[in-house]
């Protein structure tokens, strides 16, 4: 369904589409044109309620990113059942414009909400020898994430099979049990539908990325980030 409204977080050359979908499933989105949108639409986003339900992802505080191949995602959640999604140029910045909108809605929800009270284990490093499953040598790529490791990029690293089965893992990662399952099944519902590089997840408490190993992203990459490099950055040094 194509709403109007959401033309005003459009500019047409660094935010292309903007999307909102409720818990419900129902979806709202302008301009409505990218091939990518109907992809979304198929996509669970089930996990995310689950992170905002777990208090990982907060109301006008948290969003996730999502690279892909020629475009960027950013997701934030507006309620407790309403997601906005943007869909971001890549040649621009997805964490800046992500913080950028966060300000603005924090800013209309401050001003409601005025408005309304006036009126009322632990290894040394991450051993590609015991990433058994992918289809491709995945040890290229831990040793690209092992230079993080050792320059203070990354604190804390697991590598996770879809299955949920735990092959690797660097120092004490903070997450409980449950997000991390939670994770899992947001990694496994994108790429679903959408082949992704990188994600990230940010909050005031977790600055989080998701990293999708082998040829289908059966396995998956779950770590903590500590220097506050860009995604971009990120990328640049997994590639």
């Amino acid at each position: 369904m194509i709403e109007p409204a959401l033309s005003l977080l459009v500019d047409g050359k660094v935010v292309l589409e903007a999307i909102v979908i409720t818990i419900e499933g129902n979806i709202m989105c302008y301009p409505c044109l990218e091939e990518l949108i109907f992809k979304i639409m198929h996509m669970s986003i089930e996990p995310i309620y689950e992170l905002i339900q777990l208090r990982i992802l907060k109301m006008y505080e948290s969003f996730i990113t999502l690279c892909l191949e020629n475009r960027n995602l950013i997701f934030i959640p507006l309620t407790q059942d309403k997601i906005l999604i943007l869909l971001v140029n890549k040649e621009y910045d997805a964490e800046n414009i992500a913080q950028e909108y966060l300000k603005i809605i924090s800013r209309v929800v401050r001003f409601k909400n005025k408005r309304n009270m006036s009126m009322h284990y632990y290894h040394n490093k991450l051993n590609s020898s015991e990433i058994l499953n992918a289809e491709r040598d995945p040890s290229p790529l831990i040793d690209k994430i092992n230079k993080l490791i050792l320059n203070n990029v990354i604190s804390a690293a697991i590598v996770i099979s879809n299955s949920g089965e735990i092959l690797d893992q660097y120092g004490k990662i903070k997450l409980n049990e449950k997000v991390i399952e939670t994770l899992l099944s947001l990694h496994k519902s994108i790429m679903k539908d959408l082949e992704y590089k990188i994600a990230r997840l940010i909050t005031n408490e977790h600055d989080i990325i998701l990293v999708p190993l082998g040829v289908k992203g059966e396995i998956l990459l779950i770590a903590e980030i500590v220097k506050k490099l860009k995604t971009k950055e990120i990328l640049e040094r997994l590639i």
